[in-house]
């Protein structure tokens, strides 16, 4: 896993923030972790449902003449923000991040920049031919319980990485927050893409990591959609094939009526690792030793580390482009999952420089 990302190249000063999407991963996730560092300042939230804005404002101090109905509205302010993290619907994340970049704001997005690898590349160029630097925030990828996981890994713990094996079972996606749509993520025009693309997404780019190994084929056993009048896949049964060998199968169900707790494993050639994430505690099992719990409670989410380092990244003096690069990686792993469904064969992905 990759270091603190807030550990280095720290500004000297407190990073200006505006958020534009104040939904309920920025109410429940970004807010807490906002109120937890030092090194970051929110002096604006833009969200076009009053009551949306006027409670996350106020969750974070900003002065009312500061709730914003429109990102547009950003450029005026007389004290204007570095950095503006995007968490509108997904779909949405083409026009807005567009106009912030040529606006002249970094960006930070939550994940994923555009639903589309087109959609990436696109405003990773705006990015670039505007001066203006683009990230995405993966926050898994430093939640606790992932880095003791990586960590174990890497230290051999269970032997050589084999298989990763997730299955994510819901009734449906997480409730937003919008006055008028809550339900947003079974719609197209909105979400982009359904239950593979918002919940499989993290597990994604954690299976490279874990596996440390780059994805080279994906294999769509079923891609569905069942539940009536959603326009999103609501079913999802994949698999990725690791250069190195390894295989993560990834299940994503949000057609049931009762969640089921999450199913992750990592299997290695001397054992396993079990994490549970509802109680944010991992488990080594070493063929022929005691098994060895780790406590992971202290930011499970990593929203803590991931969103601050994030922040500071867009403008620290450390290439950034990396972080854009990863983004564009996962969409096009997930696209491929796609068009192996579509097409009923495995599709081979190029291998990306390491």
């Amino acid at each position: 896993m990759s270091p603190d990302p807030a550990a280095s190249h720290l500004p000297p000063a407190r990073v200006r923030v505006a958020l534009v999407g104040c939904g309920a991963v920025v109410q429940h996730g970004h807010v807490p972790a906002y109120a937890a560092s030092p090194a970051l300042d929110v002096v604006a939230v833009c969200d076009p449902a009053a009551e949306r804005r006027s409670t996350v404002g106020r969750l974070l101090g900003v002065p009312p003449h500061r709730w914003l109905d429109r990102a547009s509205d950003l450029t005026v302010l007389a004290d204007r923000p570095q950095v503006v993290v995007v968490a509108t619907p997904t779909a949405t994340h083409d026009a807005v991040i567009d106009d912030l970049l040529g606006n002249g704001f970094h960006v930070v997005s939550e994940k994923p920049i555009s639903p589309t690898v087109d959609g990436c590349l696109a405003l990773v160029r705006r990015a670039t031919g505007h001066g203006r630097r683009l990230g995405v925030l993966h926050n898994y990828q430093f939640a606790t319980m992932w880095q003791a996981t990586a960590a174990e890994l890497a230290a051999g713990a269970v032997g050589d990485p084999l298989a990763f094996d997730v299955r994510l079972t819901d009734p449906g996606p997480l409730p937003g927050l919008m006055p008028q749509q809550p339900m947003w993520r079974t719609s197209r025009s909105l979400a982009g893409g359904g239950c593979l693309l918002d919940a499989g997404y993290h597990f994604v780019y954690l299976a490279e990591e874990l596996m440390a190994s780059p994805v080279t084929e994906v294999t769509a056993d079923a891609i569905e959609t069942v539940t009536p009048g959603w326009s999103v896949e609501d079913r999802a049964r994949v698999r990725l094939r690791h250069a190195g060998g390894a295989v993560t199968s990834l299940c994503v169900d949000w057609t049931v009526r009762t969640r089921q707790r999450p199913y992750l494993r990592v299997t290695g050639s001397r054992g396993h690792i079990e994490v549970d994430e509802d109680a944010a505690m991992v488990t080594v099992h070493r063929h022929g030793d005691a098994e060895r719990v780790i406590d992971c409670t202290d930011d499970p989410h990593g929203f803590r580390t991931a969103l601050p380092g994030a922040v500071l990244g867009t403008v620290g003096d450390a290439d950034h482009r990396g972080s854009a690069e990863r983004g564009r990686r996962v969409v096009s792993i997930v696209e491929a999952c796609y068009a192996s469904a579509a097409e009923g064969k495995t599709v081979h992905l190029d291998r990306p420089e390491l």
